[in-house]
């Protein structure tokens, strides 16, 4: 793993980000957003896939009630009080218009004015920030009145009709891929609906006996965080579409992965990651740990590949390096598309 402190001399950190903007203005844009990308508003929890999964495999019920009780009034309850005006909400916002700009900038047919982002979380913060921003994008369903979810809803282009001759420009797209499933998600007879999640929370929120509880929440259409994740068939076979198609993307030449608020904690998804960083050499991980143990930990995992690229800011030498908020991130993503303009 190759470590860049962003906190540097001028010519070095010119150095750092001319790299940066040739490897955006040129390569497939993939990003990995994980729970950090949530806060404030839903919290992390650091150490729910070891506890649920040892509860779940003795079959402990009372601390399976009391683990996922904790993660769904930390993790998902919130999201119904979620402020879309405020300030912590408009740095996801900025986010993902950064990107968007930095790709619509390109003018060749080589690389699509493409971004595809996968996350492990349930909310709706990406969906927001896109429409928001008014990209266009897929999320796999299709239909108005009752949309229905599919992987083959993936992989379209979004062009324009220009002038009275017809002349076609692509526009920025998104393609969003919600690995462990979503608040949104209706499961029925073996299929994937979008409905609105507010009933179906408020349902499990008001519920105050232990198996009712578990029975509503297991009524969720999302992947819990524990090794044996599957609750149905049809979430089983979702997953690993999904996976699959993320695997897919790993494989493409010059392709970039930038990893926000992810702890790799999922074994799939790393595993591929180790995979397509020895099979496919124009990959290049971007990471950006969010604290000392992060840069640890990213040390440890990747420590045999030189096509990660690990970016922190650390002012002394005695000190940790500091936290890398989403707003430090969004001012690095402007200068990246300073230099690609």
């Amino acid at each position: 793993m190759q470590e860049f402190n962003l906190i540097c001399d001028k010519d070095l950190r010119t150095l750092t980000i001319g790299k940066m903007q040739r490897m955006f203005s040129s390569s497939n844009i993939n990003v990995l957003i994980g729970s950090a990308f949530s806060l404030p508003y839903l919290k992390t929890l650091a150490n729910i896939e070891k506890r649920l999964s040892e509860a779940m495999e003795s079959e402990n019920r009372e601390e399976e009630y009391k683990i996922k009780k904790e993660f769904f009034d930390n993790s998902i309850e919130p999201v119904r009080e979620i402020d879309f005006e405020g300030l912590d909400f408009a740095a996801k916002r900025d986010f993902i218009k950064f990107l968007k700009d930095i790709v619509a900038l390109r003018e060749t047919s080589v690389v699509h004015k493409i971004i595809n982002i996968f996350t492990t979380n349930y909310d709706n913060l990406i969906e927001n920030a896109l429409e928001r921003n008014n990209i266009d994008y897929f999320d796999g369903f299709v239909g108005r009145i009752n949309p229905k979810f599919s992987t083959a809803n993936y992989g379209k282009l979004v062009c324009r009709q220009n002038g009275s001759q017809g002349r076609l420009s692509e526009e920025v797209s998104v393609n969003l891929f919600k690995i462990h499933g979503s608040l949104y998600w209706r499961e029925e007879n073996g299929e994937i609906f979008f409905e609105d999640f507010k009933t179906r929370i408020e349902d499990v929120f008001l519920e105050t006996e232990q198996e009712g509880f578990l029975d509503k929440y297991s009524k969720l259409a999302i992947i819990n965080p524990e090794k044996n994740k599957f609750n149905s068939t049809v979430m089983n076979s979702n997953y690993y579409d999904q996976i699959r198609m993320f695997a897919n993307e790993m494989e493409r030449q010059n392709t970039i992965l930038l990893a926000f608020g992810f702890s790799f904690a999922d074994e799939h998804l790393l595993q591929i990651i180790d995979r397509a960083l020895v099979s496919n050499p124009t990959l290049t991980l971007l990471l950006f740990p969010y604290c000392e143990d992060d840069l640890e930990r990213f040390r440890k995992t990747f420590k045999f590949n030189n096509n990660v690229y690990c970016y922190y800011e650390k002012r002394d030498v005695a000190e940790p390096i500091e936290n890398f908020s989403l707003d430090k991130m969004n001012k690095l993503v402007v200068e990246i598309y300073n230099g690609v303009k």
